[in-house]
């Protein structure tokens, strides 16, 4: 499957890093999931919470659950220490 980031309010770059998207990950026999890692940043403004836009895209011999598409929530933490996000992403069946 192909893991694509785009939209939403988060600035790329600034807000976290889109290098190595859109992402190609394989599934071997009997995995149902892998994790994505994306780089959130930390910075010193005070922001509300930004968005990015996650989309799934099946490769070959894949079908995309219902959710194809979701949005991950970077929240301000107004700290020193790294924020952190998780996404769940769409079932994958093969």
């Amino acid at each position: 499957m192909q893991v694509s980031l785009s939209g939403g309010t988060a600035t790329a770059g600034a807000d976290y890093s889109s290098t190595g998207f859109p992402k190609t990950i394989a599934f071997g026999s009997g995995v149902i999931s892998q994790t994505v890692p994306i780089a959130i940043s930390n910075d010193t403004q005070v922001e509300p919470t930004e968005t990015i836009s996650l989309t799934v895209t099946p490769l070959s011999n894949a079908v995309i659950g219902v959710l194809g598409n979701t949005v991950l929530q970077i929240e301000d933490n107004d700290s020193t220490a790294a924020p952190s996000s998780k996404v769940y992403l769409p079932t994958v069946i093969k």
